[in-house]
C-alpha cells in the first residue's frame, strides 16, 4: 500500500506543473479531444435542469434576434431573406429565430452534434433548430463558397482546435458583402488557466483583431486583409468583431 500511495501523492503534486507542459507536448487538436467529454456533460446538466431566461430563449421557436451585431448586419443588407450559419452552436443555437420585416434561415452547426443529438433525446428536449454535425475547420466540405449572408458564432471559437482556420471558412462561406459577427470573452484561455477547451486568448490589440496561443500569435485582421476588412472593439470583457467578406 505504501508504494502505492507514494506514487498518488506524487502524480498529485507533479500534475499542476505538468499541465502548462501540455500546451508544448500535445497539439490544439489532441487537446480538443481529450476536452470534448467536459462539454458534453456542461450540456447534459443544462438540459437536465431545464432553468433559466436563457434556456427559455434558445428553446422559444418565436424568440426575437437580440444581438446587436446581428441586428446591425441584417440592417445594413437591407434584404428581407437572410440565411445565417450559426458555428459552434452546441445543442441549442443562442441566436434568436424571428425578427420583424426580415425572414431568417437559420443552419446550426457543432463537431459535437452527435452528442447532443443523444442528450436531446434522453431529455425529451425539441429544438427549435437542430444542430448538425460539422466541425468549424471544415465548413467547407459541408457548405458551398458564398451560400450564406451571415455567419456567426458566440463563445465558440476559443473551443475550437484551429480558430483561425475556422475564421477564414467563415469568410468563404458567405456571400461577397456578407458579414462574419463574432462574440468572445477576452482572454478566455489564460482566465481558465488554459484547461480543457480553452486553448486560446483573443483580444483586440492597437485596434486590430488578435488570437493568441502557446505557440504564437495570430493578427486576424491583418490575415483576412485580401478577403475581408475588420471591425473589432472591446465591449466590457468581450471581444467583438464584425467581419464583411470582399
Amino acid at each position: 500500500m505504501r508504494p502505492r500511495n507514494w506514487l498518488r501523492s506524487f502524480r498529485k503534486a507533479v500534475r499542476p506543473l505538468l499541465r502548462p507542459a501540455r500546451r508544448w507536448v500535445w497539439s490544439p487538436h489532441e487537446i480538443w479531444k481529450r476536452a470534448i467529454l467536459h462539454e458534453v456533460a456542461w450540456w447534459d446538466h443544462y438540459l437536465a435542469v431545464k432553468r433559466g431566461e436563457g434556456y427559455v430563449y434558445r428553446t422559444d421557436p418565436d424568440a426575437v434576434l437580440r444581438s446587436p451585431l446581428v441586428i446591425r448586419a441584417l440592417e445594413r443588407m437591407g434584404k428581407p431573406d437572410v440565411a445565417i450559419l450559426d458555428v459552434g452552436a452546441g445543442a441549442l443555437t443562442n441566436l434568436g429565430k424571428t425578427y420583424p420585416g426580415y425572414r431568417l434561415r437559420i443552419i446550426a452547426v457543432d463537431p459535437l452534434a452527435d452528442h447532443y443529438d443523444e442528450l436531446l433525446r434522453k431529455h425529451s428536449v425539441s429544438p427549435p433548430v437542430r444542430t448538425i454535425r460539422c466541425e468549424g475547420e471544415r465548413l467547407l466540405k459541408r457548405f458551398d463558397r458564398g451560400t450564406f449572408d451571415i455567419a456567426h458564432a458566440n463563445n465558440a471559437l476559443d473551443h475550437a482546435y484551429n480558430p483561425v482556420r475556422v475564421i477564414r471558412n467563415m469568410v468563404r462561406v458567405v456571400r461577397p458583402g456578407g458579414y462574419i459577427i463574432l462574440r468572445h470573452r477576452r482572454n478566455e484561455g489564460m482566465d481558465e488557466g488554459y484547461r480543457g477547451l480553452h486553448q486560446w486568448d483573443f483580444d483586440v490589440v492597437n485596434g486590430a483583431f488578435t488570437i493568441r496561443h502557446a505557440r504564437g500569435e495570430v493578427n486576424v485582421s491583418h490575415a483576412l486583409f485580401r478577403e475581408a476588412t475588420t471591425e473589432a472593439a472591446l465591449v466590457g470583457d468581450e471581444v467583438h468583431c464584425l467581419i464583411t467578406r470582399r
